[in-house]
C-alpha cells in the first residue's frame, strides 16, 4: 500500500499552527529516517521506506490461491508455478499461509519456481527494500547450492540475452548452507555487455534449517558517476552484509522495478544439479518498500 494524499481545512489559526508543526515534525523525521537509512548502522529496513505493498497468498475471503490463481498471479515470465508451486497454511509461522516450493526427488531439472514481480507504483524507485522469511526442513540437502528472492530493476527478464540496462539479484546458498548474494547485469540491447556478478559471499552465515529465519534485502541505487550504492542484508533483525559503495548504475535510466522471486536449486553452466531426496522450501509472503 501507498501513502494517500488528504486534503484538510483548517478551522482556526490554531489548527494551522498545529498543522504546520506537525508537518515540521514529519519533514524532520524523513531526514533523519533517510540519513539513519545511509548510516553502517542502519536498522532493518523493512519499516524504513514511504510506499509499502506485500504479495498476497489469499484471494478475497481468506481462501488461498489455486495454482492456476498462482500462476496468474505471478505474470509473465514465470516457471515452475504450476508444476512446483502451492500455497499452503503453516502454524507457528509469520503469515498464515505461505508459499510452498518443491525440490528435488526425481530428474535433474527439478530446481523449483520463479517469477517476477513489478508492483504498480515502482517503476522510479531509487532504493528499495525486499522482506521475507523462509522455512527448510531440518535436514534440508543443500546440495550443490541454490537461490531464493531478491530485487531487480530496468528491463530484466533473468536472461542476459533478453535484458536491457539492468540488474538482477538473488540471494543464494552453496552446498555447505553458507549465504551470499549474487545475480547478473546487462547493458545494452538484448544484454550486449552482460556479465554475472557474486556480490558478496560470507562463510560464516549458513542457511539455518528446521525454523523461520527473515531476511531483509536492501538496495539503493549510486548517483551517476559516484560509488556511493547501498547493499545491506540482515538476517533475523542483524545486519550481516554491507557494502556502501557499490556502483549499479552508470545513469539516472535505471531504477529499481521488483522482486526476483527465484526459489530453488541452482543451475550450473546450463546444468541443473538437485538433491536427491524431494523436499519443499516455504517462503512468507514478499514485502516491498520503496522510495
Amino acid at each position: 500500500m501507498t501513502k494517500t494524499g488528504m486534503t484538510m481545512k483548517p478551522h482556526n489559526f490554531k489548527n494551522q499552527v498545529n498543522a504546520v508543526g506537525g508537518l515540521s515534525v514529519a519533514i524532520v523525521a524523513g531526514f533523519f529516517a533517510y540519513e539513519l537509512g545511509r548510516s553502517r548502522d542502519a536498522p532493518p529496513c523493512g519499516m524504513r521506506f514511504p510506499s509499502v505493498t506485500e504479495m498476497s497468498l489469499v484471494k478475497q475471503g481468506g481462501a488461498a490461491l489455486s495454482p492456476g490463481e498462482l500462476q496468474a498471479r505471478a505474470g509473465i515470465g514465470e516457471t515452475g508455478m504450476i508444476e512446483k508451486a502451492s500455497i499452503v497454511r503453516v502454524d507457528g509461522g509469520p503469515s498464515p499461509y505461505a508459499l510452498s516450493v518443491a525440490v528435488g526427488g526425481q530428474v535433474a531439472t527439478d530446481t523449483g519456481a520463479s517469477f517476477f514481480w513489478a508492483p504498480a507504483g515502482m517503476t522510479k524507485a531509487t532504493a528499495a527494500c525486499l522482506s521475507y522469511d523462509v522455512f527448510v526442513p531440518a535436514k534440508f540437502d543443500f546440495a550443490r547450492g541454490g537461490r531464493l528472492p531478491g530485487l531487480f530493476g530496468g528491463i530484466f527478464s533473468g536472461n542476459l540475452s533478453t535484458s536491457q540496462n539492468a540488474i538482477g539479484m538473488h540471494l543464494t546458498w552453496d552446498e555447505r548452507g553458507q549465504i551470499g548474494l549474487g545475480g547478473i547485469s546487462a547493458s545494452g540491447n538484448g544484454g550486449a555487455a552482460a556479465s554475472a556478478m557474486r556480490l558478496h559471499y560470507q562463510s560464516e552465515l549458513e542457511m539455518p534449517r528446521g525454523r523461520w529465519v527473515r531476511f531483509e534485502q536492501e538496495v539503493a541505487m549510486n548517483t551517476p558517476g559516484a560509488e556511493n550504492g547501498l547493499l545491506r542484508l540482515w538476517i533475523d533483525g542483524q545486519l550481516k552484509l554491507q557494502d556502501t559503495a557499490v556502483v549499479w548504475r552508470p545513469d539516472e535510466s535505471l531504477a529499481l522495478t521488483g522482486a526476483w522471486a527465484d526459489i530453488g536449486y541452482q543451475s550450473f553452466g546450463g546444468i541443473e544439479r538437485t538433491a536427491k531426496s524431494q523436499s519443499g522450501i516455504n517462503v512468507s509472503p514478499l514485502r516491498l518498500s520503496w522510495q
